[in-house]
């Protein structure tokens, strides 16, 4: 029995207690090397099944962000939701995480940590029980906000510091201050929304005639699209590494086909294909993201075959 015993504790050196006490891995990723203050800093974080096998535990693990050591936000209200599958109670004695299990958020640090002045800031995120046991190996990270400068800084003074991202201030920033980097985060109506529509579909609605289109209940505005249009080319143009950059020109696209401009549709279409696609936008429903993506290199692929294009990729 020794022996069995012995083999036993081997295991769990191997294995598990290796890793002490983290049966879960977390990563964090935050977008953009450096932020200015007023602006959204968007950063997602991985949790997943670390041991590669089911298991189950006790309590719920939550997410927790701390800056400069101290708690700042909490992610999931911690030992009350159970972080397991969907549909789990949160009475049940055990939860259980299959070998595949993983889960993903995106939150704004600004709106969670509330940072309001210019400096190097230390975060932290922890997955941990409400006793403060660690579930997963801290993250830490290290988050560069600048005083805002030219056009930005014109933008913070004129909204006291309180940028609009939504709303009717938000139109007046893409007005006045169409080129800084917050007008990057405010995103407008293209006339049309593709929903869980194909490519092909997106392209034939385009095509049809207004009578056809009203028949039909498709529904495009051509005012919105040929605004949208107006703001990105000028906020493209001046911010062309944003980190909504691939957003935006998929919206772009979209206008375009809005009013028959193909060519600046296809063009715009590819380049959006070239940036990653914000998860924070999708974050209601993730799958919506891939889906729309798809629809749109079908949209491009319907433009070459139907000849819709003079200039090919």
């Amino acid at each position: 029995m020794i022996w069995i015993f012995i083999i036993e504790i081997l295991i769990c050196l191997i294995s598990y207690c290796n890793e002490g006490q983290y049966r879960f891995k977390a990563e964090v990723k935050v977008y953009g090397e450096s932020h200015i203050i007023g602006e959204p800093i968007m950063a997602r974080v991985e949790v997943r099944n670390a041991l590669g096998k089911e298991f189950e535990i006790d309590r719920a693990g939550g997410g927790n962000w701390f800056i400069e050591g101290k708690r700042c936000g909490t992610i999931l209200p911690i030992d009350t939701i159970p972080a397991g599958p969907k549909g789990e109670e949160n009475n049940q004695k055990k939860i259980r995480y299959k070998a595949d299990w993983k889960e993903e958020y995106v939150y704004d640090l600004v709106d969670f940590c509330k940072i309001k002045k210019a400096g190097l800031y230390s975060i932290e995120y922890r997955y941990m029980l409400i006793d403060g046991k660690d579930l997963a190996k801290p993250v830490s990270i290290v988050i560069d906000i600048r005083e805002p400068e030219g056009e930005d800084r014109e933008a913070y003074k004129y909204f006291k510091g309180n940028i609009p991202l939504s709303g009717d201030k938000a139109h007046e920033l893409l007005t006045h201050f169409p080129t800084s980097t917050y007008a990057g985060w405010v995103f407008g109506s293209p006339g049309y929304s593709i929903e869980w529509q194909t490519g092909k579909q997106i392209i034939e609605n385009m095509l049809m005639s207004k009578e056809r289109k009203e028949k039909e209940g498709v529904f495009v505005d051509e005012d919105k699209a040929m605004e949208f249009i107006k703001f990105s080319e000028k906020f493209l143009n001046a911010n062309p590494d944003h980190v909504n950059a691939g957003l935006i020109y998929f919206k772009k696209a979209i206008a375009h086909m809005v009013l028959n401009q193909w060519d600046e549709a296809y063009e715009a279409g590819i380049k959006s294909l070239g940036y990653e696609w914000p998860l924070w936008y999708y974050s209601a429903y993730p799958p919506t993201r891939e889906k729309q993506r798809k629809a749109i290199e079908e949209a491009i692929k319907e433009m070459e075959e139907r000849g819709l294009v003079k200039k090919q990729k």
